[in-house]
């Protein structure tokens, strides 16, 4: 019992030498007009020439890549031209998906063969036309369809929904 006593004691002592904690509310300054805007998502066309769709079904067929824009509504974003980037891109792309995607969505009409680097640093127009498909232009509200199952994966502001209903899982 005296032992408990003792511990009590010190446990009260101990407790009493402790500051208790001291919470300041700070107030953080006020910023600019616009500083804190709202940014929206963009998905670039570039995106596209990447995704599949997702259904285990279609893995197996070509047919379910690109995935075809529909009732698409396009933004376009001012982006300095960076030939570098699009010369070491070009390999990277499917270019028979690109020239898909592109004529879906009324662009001019690419060439039938993707551009040699050759040609792509002596053709201005090529070159801007490229870079104003693949860096400028963004798919900001609409739908991706596979071409096999017909599935529409919803984009809305920028932002593709590859979550499947659990009967395409």
């Amino acid at each position: 019992m005296v032992l408990l006593v003792l511990i009590h004691f010190m446990i009260s002592v101990y407790m009493h030498h402790i500051p208790e904690p001291r919470f300041r509310r700070r107030t953080l300054p006020l910023s600019p007009p616009g500083h804190l805007e709202k940014k929206t998502a963009k998905m670039k066309l570039l995106t596209l020439n990447f995704l599949t769709c997702a259904v285990k079904t279609c893995k197996s067929s070509s047919d379910s890549f690109p995935l075809h824009p529909k009732d698409a509504e396009l933004a376009s974003d001012d982006v300095d031209v960076n030939p570098e980037l699009l010369v070491n891109l070009l390999p990277r792309l499917d270019w028979k998906a690109l020239k898909t995607t592109s004529a879906e969505l009324g662009f001019p009409q690419l060439p039938d063969s993707p551009p040699t680097i050759e040609q792509l640093q002596s053709d201005d127009k090529l070159l801007k036309d490229l870079h104003s498909l693949l860096m400028e232009t963004n798919l900001m509200e609409g739908k991706l369809v596979c071409g096999v199952c017909g599935h529409e994966y919803a984009v809305r502001e920028g932002i593709p929904n590859f979550l499947l209903p659990s009967h395409l899982v």
